[in-house]
């Protein structure tokens, strides 16, 4: 995940800086989980907002989208009916 410093440079968390959020958050969830988790939280909930699978995919670093796809990030049955919909609406308008 991207970190901006207080120079303004740009980077990326470090693993104390993960531990440190994680810490806090357990302490403010009142429950312990695992980092893995928040990756597959942030992954699917970029995909519901209309991030491409392809965005998600290199923001998790992996090198193709089938484990993003797999394991982090499906498409949700009603989006991907209403992407359907949406394109044979648009090809009806077409004619």
């Amino acid at each position: 995940m991207p970190y901006a410093f207080r120079d303004g440079a740009v980077g990326y968390f470090t693993d104390g800086m993960w531990g440190s959020v994680k810490d806090d958050a357990q302490r403010h969830a009142g429950m312990p989980f695992k980092l893995q988790q928040l990756r597959a939280s942030f992954a699917q909930m970029c995909k519901d907002q209309g991030a491409s699978i392809e965005a998600v995919s290199r923001a998790l670093r992996h090198r193709t989208t089938k484990i993003t796809e797999i394991y982090y990030a499906r498409i949700r049955p009603e989006d991907a009916f209403r992407e359907l919909e949406d394109a044979f609406d648009r090809s009806r308008r077409a004619r």
